[in-house]
């Protein structure tokens, strides 16, 4: 008897560390859901937003829930160390997470309804779209690591470098344009703070 209560135990522990590994980890190495609405939005699109900016834009949008969003904060910290005096940065949060941001990055917040995130095809966190006069650049990853830490695929500064020295844009692979990490929801309300 004291045998199986220790063997049923130990299968237990090792059955919640497993869920706990798949929740916190595993899950987010695996492609996020595609929505079953969802329209795909190319590069090129011009669009209103933003026009009153004469320099490209970069716009991140964060979950503050998001463990993969929050494993992307330093690296798009340094990034806007790196680009602050020649691109104009927002962090894009959902109105249902904005009561849990707290100042995570130095540069202006929007909170988005979803309409945002609909215009440039964005369903999941943590994602980047740059735009230039209006028009849709890049759509997608920071990287293809989950932890950015592949220099050789930081796809948003590969676009921005190009765009900053009138270079041509590369042609990005389908592991920039795959989105990994957490679903956007998709009806609250949009506000901007300065």
């Amino acid at each position: 008897m004291r045998k199986g209560l220790i063997i049923f135990i130990v299968t237990f522990c090792f059955l919640a560390i497993c869920a706990l590994l798949w929740k916190e980890y595993f899950r987010y190495s695996l492609p996020t859901s595609v929505p079953s609405n969802y329209k795909f939005v190319n590069a090129g699109l011009y669009t209103s937003l933003f026009k009153e900016y004469k320099d490209p834009i970069l716009l991140h949008f964060f979950n503050p829930k998001c463990p993969c969003s929050k494993f992307n904060s330093s690296y798009i910290q340094s990034l806007h160390r790196r680009y602050k005096d020649r691109i104009t940065f927002f962090a894009v949060v959902e109105q249902a997470h904005i009561k849990d941001y707290k100042d995570q990055f130095d540069f202006k917040l929007i909170t988005d309804d979803g309409s945002i995130a609909d215009t440039f095809g964005v369903y999941a966190t943590p994602q980047a779209v740059i735009l230039k006069d209006g028009k849709l650049i890049y759509r997608g990853n920071y990287n293809k690591a989950r932890f950015c830490t592949d220099k050789d695929t930081y796809f948003p500064e590969i676009i921005l470098d190009s765009l900053l020295n009138n270079k041509q844009l590369p042609n990005m692979p389908s592991a920039a344009s795959q989105a990994y990490g957490c679903n956007l929801n998709s009806d609250l309300n949009f506000i901007t703070t300065p």
